[in-house]
């Protein structure tokens, strides 16, 4: 089932007035909901925004209210890659990686993919080209 808060964390999120969206996501995280969806969405769009604090914020919360999935590891990657923190990036990565399968398949194409993005910001092109193959070779038949 879709969390009720859908309708507004799909209005922040297609929003081009990035103020509105986050009096949105402000809005939202304010509630403190007790599902994880809407708090996922408000720190993607932290990330998405760089608001490195904002993002820090809305990762614990999450971490501390619900179980971790690949998708949540993952936005703590991506946090730790706007902060430029690459070592740790990788780090939470591999971790994410090395989860059992949850079936999110796009989870781990995203993860292969930021991966490949960490290696191409720290100027290794080898490494890069390799994490973003790695989509290539994943089935896809149960998206």
């Amino acid at each position: 089932p879709r969390s009720t808060l859908f309708p507004y964390t799909t209005l922040f999120r297609s929003t081009h007035d990035m103020e509105t969206g986050l009096k949105i996501a402000k809005k939202i995280f304010e509630l403190k909901p007790d599902e994880p969806e809407p708090v996922e969405r408000v720190a993607a769009f932290c990330i998405e925004c760089s608001l490195a604090e904002n993002t820090g914020m809305v990762l614990d919360y999450l971490e501390e209210n619900f179980p971790p999935t690949k998708y949540r590891i993952m936005l703590r990657a991506r946090y730790h890659f706007l902060l430029k923190n690459y070592s740790q990036s990788i780090k939470v990565i591999r971790e994410a990686l090395a989860m059992d399968d949850d079936g999110d398949s796009l989870a781990t194409m995203m993860l292969y993919n930021l991966l490949g993005q960490v290696y191409r910001d720290m100027g290794s092109i080898e490494n890069a080209l390799k994490y973003y193959g790695y989509n290539m070779r994943l089935d896809l038949s149960a998206i």
